[in-house]
């Protein structure tokens, strides 16, 4: 590829900067069959993903070959910050922001001095600003309005004037963007883009974080008349495979209303298990370029905060037409899989199909049944048996994944427990039980099948793509837990997901080590979509997509369209080319969209456990350490609230941080501090607006 030979040009050890021209003219006389214009597409695309930059003379150089990372920057009120990497964190000090402000997209330089898994440098270039979407309170100083931003980092106040506040007042929430900086007065000007309501409105604390993050609870009016307009006729339901007679039925929480998938399971002639796992058509009713495709594209996803759902598509369809809801009829995608008595996939079938769905179950109703439940199991009589055959046909499915290396971290995961009005009074950890096991089984292996069956065809498609873990970030946890006797019996630069397995296993074998679960999680890669099938690690699967969750996530309708085109019509009219470049679009955007819908995800939960901490001062708990830092270290309760001990409420000595064993550690007592280490605290101090909870050792009678 020509972007892989120019970057090959700017990488080499003999390089030194050229200008656009001349790295053109390197290329053009190496006998490729590449002309100017192309070659000037692919320099100007490397320079807008900040692959390469510009330095002197306007001369162009690679980040990588300069040594420099790229990432957002996040700042937190202390004023230090993180830069977040593709691979990893890198902590920036106060005095090496350079300039930088929160959420801006830095060039970083490493610090090479630091070793081991924390990781330290300087902001070296500001590359974008992060903060042109900003969520703030209307405030009024000497009769002018203002915006003071949420974000504790972007000390500084935005003049609104009159002609722009879309009038908002004093105790507005509000979404505004600066217009223009006065930088001899240091002013700078904003637009009200949207008032999102009072501060004091119930849910405003969620809303303005729905917001913060990019995502519109509101559709447009084109939208939900579109939505409203959404039908499907008999026409339709009879040009597809009639599922209606099949025992079908969907799992899922207790509080979803979005049900995109169902299941049902026979046995045939051969004694194999016929599985169909059935999936909400979403593309049928949202049509290519269309308002609410639009919107679904601009979302990504939905997201799921606290006691709030803001979903991708309007209720009409995600809570309706599109919802497989019992007793009604639904169009679906389905893809039915044969099995043999190992659970070893023998054949398989995708098509268009309708069905009928016969429950609506929740997950803690298979549970419950499954584990011998005789007023549930008389409730569901009719399906109790095909529950059973599916738990058997899950459990030898996640046999055979396992064999293969497949990776299960069992990270406790909160559930926030909200009153009426919005407010946390508990934080308990979400349970995983058989019935969630099963659904999550039933839901990879139909993923599976259909990427592997699109790859055959050598079509463009959209994949759910985890690489190799990095093997530098693999080697920096290896080093660390190596105090542990651990060890990884594989290549490094050759890794497999079998070698991580393993070294999972080993993990969970050692007793409270279950803080190295989430250390090594850290090291893997980020999942993604792109149009590559580069497989998927964590799954060791070589092919995997994601076509099951259509209502609340983008790549599956996208995927649900692209089988229509290439199953169900005719293919000979498409244009791959186009095609092509389209899905590498979606694939960026969708996975930021991702990427902002799980930090949105970790502020609220932040936020109300904070909430619920603040009911809760001066209460001792048990707790473990879950990170240290020169500054102090986070223990993590129970329950997975989390919290920081900072270094100077050790008031018994003075603390020395030690970052290759991750530990604090006393000069005169020898006190340490150290990851995984059991503790007990006191919740100290809490602030809800900032996100922050405080503890405090304490410290156990008779000890120094």
């Amino acid at each position: 590829m020509l972007k892989d030979k120019i970057l090959e040009i700017l990488n080499n050890n003999h390089y030194s900067p050229l200008t656009y021209q001349e790295i053109a003219q390197i290329i053009l006389n190496s006998n490729d069959d590449y002309d100017l214009n192309e070659i000037y597409k692919v320099l100007v695309t490397l320079e807008n993903e900040y692959e390469i930059i510009r330095v002197k003379n306007d001369k162009l150089q690679s980040i990588s070959k300069m040594g420099l990372l790229k990432g957002v920057l996040d700042i937190k009120k202390a004023g230090f910050g993180f830069v977040k990497t593709n691979d990893f964190d890198i902590y920036i000090s106060k005095d090496h922001l350079n300039g930088a402000i929160n959420k801006d997209y830095v060039l970083v330089k490493l610090d090479k001095s630091i070793q081991g898994l924390n990781k330290e440098g300087t902001i070296e270039r500001v590359l974008k600003h992060g903060y042109n979407l900003i969520v703030g309170n209307i405030i009024v100083k000497k009769g002018k309005l203002f915006v003071k931003p949420d974000e504790s980092s972007l000390n500084f106040l935005i003049r609104i004037k009159d002609k722009y506040s879309l009038g908002a007042s004093e105790g507005h929430k509000v979404l505004c963007y600066i217009s223009d900086v006065d930088t001899k007065n240091d002013i700078k000007y904003g637009k009200i883009k949207t008032i999102i309501g009072h501060i004091n409105d119930v849910g405003m604390d969620i809303l303005a974080i729905v917001y913060k993050y990019g995502f519109d609870p509101n559709f447009s009016k084109e939208a939900l008349r579109e939505a409203k307009q959404v039908s499907e006729s008999a026409v339709e339901l009879g040009k597809r495979r009639d599922l209606r007679s099949l025992l079908t039925f969907t799992i899922d929480g207790a509080d979803a209303k979005d049900l995109d998938d169902a299941v049902s399971l026979e046995l045939n002639e051969k004694n194999n298990y016929l599985l169909y796992v059935s999936i909400a058509d979403v593309s049928y009713y949202v049509a290519e370029k269309t308002f609410l495709d639009k919107e679904a594209y601009a979302r990504g996803t939905s997201v799921y905060l606290a006691n709030r759902v803001v979903p991708m598509l309007p209720p009409q369809l995600s809570n309706g037409i599109c919802s497989l809801l019992p007793e009604v009829d639904r169009l679906t995608q389905t893809c039915k899989m044969e099995f043999d008595q190992a659970g070893k996939l023998v054949d398989y079938e995708i098509f268009e199909s309708v069905i009928n769905s016969d429950f609506r179950l929740t997950y803690d109703e298979v549970n419950q049944i499954l584990d011998g439940n005789q007023k549930l199991s008389n409730q569901y009589n009719e399906i109790v048996a095909v529950l059973f055959k599916m738990h058997e046909l899950s459990l030898k499915l996640r046999a055979q994944k396992e064999k293969r290396g497949m990776l299960d971290f069992e990270i406790a995961e909160p559930k926030i427990i909200v009153n009426s009005k919005g407010k946390a009074i508990d934080v308990v950890v979400r349970k995983r039980g058989e019935s969630e096991r099963i659904i999550e089984d039933f839901m990879i292996i139909a993923n599976e099948t259909v990427a592997q069956h699109i790859y055959w065809l050598d079509l463009p498609f959209l994949y759910r793509v985890h690489e190799k873990p990095n093997p530098d970030k693999i080697r920096d946890f290896l080093s660390f837990a190596s105090i542990f006797k651990l060890k990884l019996k594989g290549n490094l630069d050759n890794i497999t997901s079998k070698d991580i397995q393993k070294l999972l296993n080993d993990i969970n074998a050692q007793e409270d080590n279950s803080f190295l679960d989430r250390l090594l999680l850290r090291s893997m890669a980020k999942a993604k979509y792109q149009s590559d099938c580069l497989g998927h690690f964590g799954l060791a699967s070589n092919y995997y997509t994601h076509f099951t969750s259509p209502i609340r996530r983008y790549p599956d309708l996208i995927v649900h369209r692209l089988l229509r085109k290439y199953l169900y019509n005719d293919t000979s009219k498409l244009d791959i080319s186009k095609l092509t470049d389209s899905l590498l679009k979606i694939g960026e955007k969708t996975s930021q969209k991702e990427r902002d819908a799980i930090d949105a995800e970790r502020e609220a939960n932040d936020l109300k456990m904070a909430e619920y901490m603040a009911d809760h001062l001066k209460e001792i708990y048990e707790a473990r350490i879950a990170s240290v830092t020169s500054f102090g270290f986070f223990v993590e309760l129970e329950n997975t609230v989390e919290g920081l001990v900072h270094i100077s409420t050790l008031m018994d000595d003075h603390y020395i941080y030690d970052s290759k064993y991750h530990l604090l550690m006393g000069q005169r007592t020898k006190q340490q501090y150290k990851l995984g280490q059991k503790v007990k605290v006191i919740v100290d101090k809490v602030s809800i607006s900032d996100r922050n909870i405080d503890f405090k050792i304490v410290k156990e009678e008779g000890s120094k």
